[in-house]
């Protein structure tokens, strides 16, 4: 009770429970966050992805960030940015599992490199590509209407078609300007 008030406890409690039903202190509702883009790998259920669909996504992404970490340490041992998907790889054989996605294997199509990159855009490369340049992605839909893309700084994300080819279109651009 508030000292010089004279309302009793029980009259404190009547008043705050009647303001609360008249709406006094209301706070205004925070506006919706935006959805975080999609990701089906960030869970298999509702995604339209099946668990082993799911894993496939799972196990491109980790070869798109080996893929990534080998160029950046390429760059810092040799000291230049390397020059093809080749110079990251002492021999094919060794990089020959992670340039083949996971759900490109299960339908028999382990020959070849499933995964485009920046090489295939640009050769030599410009020395001062931005953090989030694209290096490497899926050549083609795969994963549940969208590309598993590997950046410059080893980050891997999962872009809808019409992001991925607006990005792909930026990246052209960038590489052509001096």
């Amino acid at each position: 009770m508030t000292k010089g008030s004279g309302l009793t406890p029980t009259l404190w409690c009547l008043a705050i429970a009647l303001a609360a039903l008249a709406g006094c202190g209301k706070k205004e509702s925070a506006p919706p966050v935006p959805a975080p883009p999609k990701d089906p790998a960030a869970a298999a259920g509702g995604s339209g992805l099946s668990p082993i669909g799911a894993a496939q996504l799972i196990a491109c992404k980790n070869n798109l960030r080996m893929l990534a970490l080998a160029f950046n340490t390429a760059a810092k041992v040799n000291g230049e940015l390397p020059s093809s998907v080749e110079d990251l790889f002492d021999d094919q054989q060794s990089g020959g599992k992670i340039l083949v996605c996971p759900a490109d294997r299960e339908k028999g199509g382990a020959a070849g490199n499933s995964y485009g990159s920046i090489f295939d855009l640009a050769k030599p490369l410009p020395p001062n590509l931005p953090s989030n340049a694209m290096l490497f992605w899926d050549n083609s839909l795969r994963h549940d209407g969208g590309r598993c893309v590997s950046r410059l700084d080893a980050s891997v994300v999962f872009m809808e078609e019409a992001d991925f080819q607006q990005r792909l279109a930026e990246l052209r651009t960038a590489l052509q300007q001096p």
